[in-house]
């Protein structure tokens, strides 16, 4: 994941942080990019559930952002054991599915419009810094 970034001293905090969870002293950078990343998975988990509308006895995931310790920013996924309708047209089969899935795609697709602007957020704050270094590199050189 290179967000379309050019400067080596930032890709090599973001390479530190995919690999080991953190950007050393940069918090901003750490927030921004944690961000990124739990965005996405919380992106995952949408594709997961809408993909999956019409799939007998699928239970939604949910996800949840959460700041964690370091000011970074985590994702939460939890199963949703809300109880789905049962399906008319489900034969009555033992092992079959009888219900239908609990996704909702009331709550699914306008849960990604703040999920898709925080990702893009947190990418401009990535790109700010990455031009701001440049900046400071040229200035220095």
């Amino acid at each position: 994941m290179r967000f379309g970034i050019t400067n080596p001293l930032t890709l090599i905090a973001i390479e530190n942080f995919s690999s080991r969870g953190f950007c050393g002293m940069d918090t901003t950078l750490n927030a921004a990019v944690s961000s990124i990343w739990a965005h996405g998975r919380k992106l995952d988990v949408t594709a997961n559930n809408v993909a999956n509308v019409n799939t007998n006895g699928f239970k939604r995931d949910q996800a949840s952002l959460q700041e964690g310790a370091a000011g970074d920013v985590r994702v939460h996924v939890r199963q949703d054991l809300t109880p789905a309708p049962r399906d008319p047209l489900a034969p009555d089969a033992p092992g079959m599915p009888q219900a239908l899935s609990n996704v909702d795609l009331t709550d699914e697709i306008p849960s990604l419009i703040p999920t898709t602007i925080g990702y893009k957020v947190n990418l401009k704050v990535i790109r700010a810094r990455d031009e701001m270094i440049g900046s400071l590199l040229d200035t220095l050189a």
